[in-house]
């Protein structure tokens, strides 16, 4: 069960401290991403790990803490419990005695590119939720039924976004629009005039986000800021398919590509099947490129769609009444 990637060894070093500092954090990601030869920066080596449910990050305080281990069972994997959080080597010793059961088959999968270089996901085939249960109980871990549907439910919504009003900022100095129409970033050009809307800007490690609307400025976060902007052009960027016309396959939920999901909802949503969206799907309907998470039920597209102003749509493109 070791795992020999790069972010399954910033997870067990993580694992091990138990939290920490954003610069201390930084430097072991910096040196593992040189020991693999990886180029990839610190913060998205943790988003990597957040999104999985491994890490929770402070941006403000510029702290971290590790997830305690849970053990989650997930609608649609049959029985088949994800594990997230904390993984230092006494929990993987524990887990795997815990395993050694003819009702439990273990197994891991690495994660598929771009998102190779995050930690493989570890699964446990259990015959009934006793067994489940008596797992969790060996290994002191935690045990949730259905995690993605509370996580979904507890996520704030475009409403509920206190914006926070800020300097206008230097416009000369490194800064991108948000162009709501073909969801990409674009050069500021209009520095004396500036369009209301989503802003970046790369001053620091991580870019720092800015709303422009009548003549002020706020700070944002990079997710919602997006979000509002494709609300108000009447955006689409999110699709569910359920398994009848997925090829079969599980059903899944496909976020257009470039288009940053709050973390919560990224978190709701790998633990599907415990694992990264794949990319480079492009869809056959409108030829953007999209990534897909798997196993994703239809509550949970409804649910993370009217949070984020996307109005719900049906596998045949119409609308969904509220």
């Amino acid at each position: 069960m070791h795992d020999l990637s790069p972010g399954g060894e910033l997870l067990q070093w993580a694992s091990e401290m138990g939290s920490g500092r954003w610069g201390q954090f930084r430097a072991s990601a910096e040196h593992l991403a040189r020991k693999h030869g990886l180029k990839k920066r610190p913060w998205n080596l943790a988003r990597e790990l957040s999104s999985l449910g491994h890490l929770d990050i402070d941006w403000e305080a510029r702290r971290w803490s590790i997830a305690k281990p849970t053990l989650n069972v997930v609608p649609g994997l049959g029985l088949c419990v994800v594990l997230t959080g904390s993984r230092p080597y006494h929990f993987l010793q524990s887990f795997r005695d815990a395993v050694d059961d003819p009702s439990v088959f273990d197994f891991q999968m690495r994660q598929s590119e771009p998102h190779e270089s995050a930690p493989a996901a570890i699964f446990a085939k259990c015959a009934n939720l006793e067994v489940v249960e008596k797992v969790a109980s060996r290994t002191n871990a935690r045990f949730v039924v259905d995690p993605s549907t509370s996580l979904a439910a507890s996520m704030p919504s475009l409403g509920d976004q206190q914006l926070v009003l800020a300097a206008p900022p230097d416009l000369d100095l490194d800064t991108e629009w948000f162009n709501p129409y073909n969801v990409e970033w674009e050069e500021c050009e209009d520095r004396g005039d500036p369009k209301e809307g989503l802003y970046r800007q790369a001053l620091t490690e991580r870019r720092r986000h800015l709303w422009h609307e009548a003549d002020r400025w706020w700070k944002t976060d990079l997710a919602y800021g997006q979000f509002r902007a494709l609300q108000g052009e009447g955006q689409r960027v999110m699709k569910w398919q359920s398994a009848t016309t997925n090829g079969g396959q599980s059903s899944c939920l496909e976020v257009r590509r470039y288009v940053r999901l709050p973390d919560l909802a990224e978190r709701a949503l790998t633990i599907c099947d415990g694992r990264m969206p794949s990319r480079g799907h492009r869809s056959d309907g409108d030829g953007h490129v999209y990534e897909r998470y798997s196993n994703v039920p239809e509550g949970i597209y409804h649910e993370l769609a009217r949070r984020l102003g996307q109005l719900p749509t049906t596998e045949g493109g119409g609308e969904v009444n509220a």
